[in-house]
C-alpha cells in the first residue's frame, strides 16, 4: 500500500470557509482540519456523509470507525449559511507498506554483507491486525532483484550474504509485510537507494571473498585459500636445483618469505626453464599456483590453513571433491597426503606439511614426489 501526504485542501467559494487538513485517511483514524478563516463573529455549522464529524472553535475533527467503507467522505461546512464542503478520499484496509530505515537513502559506501531493516509493521485500521511473516527484496540498477527473502518470521534479520552485492554500485532496498487477516501489503517505493563501496574486502574468518575462503589475519594481511575445485597434485619440480630460497633444514625453523615472495622466486626466469633430472621444467606447483593468480603458501601459511580446515571445508561453496577431509583421507604413499610448501630444505628437498595426521605436522618431500597444491593469496587488513 503506497504512502501519502498530507494534502492541503482550500474550500472553492470565497464566500465561505477556507479549510486546511489532510486529504486520506484509514479506518481507524481521525483527522484534524483547520478553518483558516474562522472568527466568533459567524455561525459555523459542520456535517458529514461518511464518519462523524465535530468542531471546536477553528478546529474540526473528523473521525473514521473501524470497519468504514473505502471512498469519499465530504466534510460540509456552512459560514452564515453558506454552504460548502471538501472531499477526503478514505482508504481501504489493508497493511502499510514499511519505510527501509537502514542502509538510509543515499547511503555510499555500504559494506558487501549490510543489514537492511524496516520500519515496523502497522495495519489499518490501526491495531487491526499482527504481522504474519515479512520480506526484503533488493532491485539493482538494471531493475531485476539481486537478491530476496520472502516470508520470513517476525523479528528476523536481513543481512544480505557475501557475494550478492557487486562493489561500486547502486541497489533500492524494499520491504513488505503480511498480516494474519489483511494479508500481504504493497512493497516500499523505490525512492531509496544506497551505493556500495568501491571495493570489497573480506569480512572475517570462514566467509567467502571473490570465491574464496577467507581462512583470518596473520602478519597484518587476510589469508585466503582457493576453494576445493582449485587444488591439484603436483611435483614440486626443480629436484637437484638450490634456489635462491632461504635453505631450511630445521623444521622448527620459520621462513622469513612469504609464500608470495618465495613464489615470485619460484616462476622467475632464473627457473621457470630449468629442466631438472626428472624432467620436470620449472617448478610445476609454483607455476600452478601463479597461474591461476596466487601463491604457493610458506610453511607458516600452509599450518595456518591447516589449523583452520574445518572451517574452510564448512564455507567451501565449490562442490569440488578435494576438500581438506578428503585430503586427510587420501592415498598413503608418494607425498599424497602431504601439501606442498613453497619454503625450501635445499637441493632436493621442499617442505612440506603433512595432512595424515589431525594435528598436521612440518616435514620434507623429494621434489619429484606428487603432492598437494592449496592455493593461497593475501589480503592486506
Amino acid at each position: 500500500m503506497a504512502q501519502f501526504d498530507y494534502k492541503t485542501m482550500p474550500l472553492l467559494k470565497q464566500n465561505a470557509a477556507s479549510i486546511t487538513g489532510p486529504g486520506l485517511l484509514y479506518p481507524g483514524q481521525s483527522g484534524t482540519y483547520t478553518i483558516t478563516n474562522y472568527d466568533d463573529f459567524h455561525e459555523w455549522v459542520v456535517s458529514t456523509d461518511k464518519g462523524t464529524v465535530s468542531r471546536v472553535d477553528d478546529q474540526i475533527t473528523l473521525e473514521i470507525a473501524v470497519g468504514e467503507s473505502s471512498g469519499v467522505a465530504n466534510i460540509m461546512v456552512s459560514r452564515n449559511g453558506i454552504r460548502d464542503s471538501i472531499q477526503v478520499m478514505i482508504a481501504p484496509s489493508g497493511v502499510v507498506a514499511p519505510v527501509v530505515l537502514s542502509p538510509v537513502n543515499g547511503a555510499v559506501d555500504i559494506v558487501e554483507s549490510p543489514i537492511i531493516t524496516l520500519s515496523e509493521f502497522a495495519a489499518y485500521p490501526a491495531n487491526f491486525d499482527i504481522e504474519q511473516s515479512v520480506s526484503v527484496r533488493i532491485i539493482d540498477d538494471e531493475g531485476g532483484i539481486a537478491w530476496q527473502l520472502l516470508d520470513q518470521p517476525p523479528g528476523t534479520v536481513f543481512a544480505v550474504p557475501a557475494g550478492v552485492l557487486s562493489s561500486g554500485k547502486t541497489y533500492r532496498p524494499q520491504g513488505r509485510y503480511r498480516g494474519t487477516v489483511l494479508g500481504y501489503g504493497e512493497w516500499s517505493g523505490l525512492g531509496g537507494s544506497f551505493t556500495t563501496v568501491g571495493s570489497f574486502g573480506p569480512s572475517g574468518t570462514g566467509t567467502l571473498y571473490e570465491g574464496d575462503i577467507v581462512v583470518g589475519q596473520m602478519d597484518g594481511d587476510w589469508v585466503i585459500a582457493a576453494p576445493a575445485t582449485k587444488r591439484i597434485l603436483a611435483k614440486w619440480g626443480l629436484y637437484n636445483t638450490d634456489t635462491s630460497l632461504v635453505n631450511i633444514t630445521n623444521t622448527n625453523t620459520p621462513d622469513p618469505n612469504t609464500g608470495a615472495q618465495n613464489t615470485d622466486v619460484l616462476v622467475s626466469a632464473s627457473y621457470n626453464s630449468i629442466v631438472d633430472g626428472d624432467g620436470v621444467t620449472g617448478s610445476p606447483a609454483a607455476e600452478y599456483a601463479r597461474s591461476n593468480g596466487y601463491d604457493l603458501p610458506n610453511k607458516q601459511e600452509i599450518a595456518f590453513i591447516w589449523d583452520n580446515r574445518d572451517t574452510i571445508d564448512s564455507a567451501d561453496e565449490s562442490g569440488g571433491a578435494n576438500s581438506f577431509s578428503a585430503i586427510r583421507a587420501s592415498q598413503v604413499g608418494g607425498g599424497k597426503q602431504s601439501i606442498w610448501t613453497s619454503s625450501e630444505k635445499g637441493l632436493s628437498e621442499a617442505i612440506t606439511f603433512s595432512g595424515g595426521s589431525d594435528n598436521g605436522f612440518t616435514g620434507y618431500q623429494w621434489k619429484y614426489n606428487v603432492c598437494w597444491v592449496i592455493p593461497v593469496r593475501r589480503i592486506p587488513v
